[in-house]
C-alpha cells in the first residue's frame, strides 16, 4: 500500500489510492485534496 502523505488521510483515501495505482488509473474526479497530495493522479474537480 502507498505511504500516507497526510496525517488526516483516511483509510478510505489510502484504499482508493491503492486500488487506483494497482489498476494503473492515471486520473480521478474528486473534490478531496488528498488525491492531489498523493501526487500519482491527474485530479479534475479541484481546479
Amino acid at each position: 500500500m502507498l505511504r500516507a502523505t497526510d496525517e488526516d488521510e483516511s483509510l478510505c483515501d489510502a484504499l482508493s489510492f491503492s486500488v487506483l495505482v494497482t489498476r494503473e488509473v492515471l486520473g480521478a474526479f474528486s473534490f478531496d485534496h488528498h488525491f492531489r497530495q498523493a501526487g500519482h493522479f491527474r485530479v479534475w474537480g479541484l481546479d
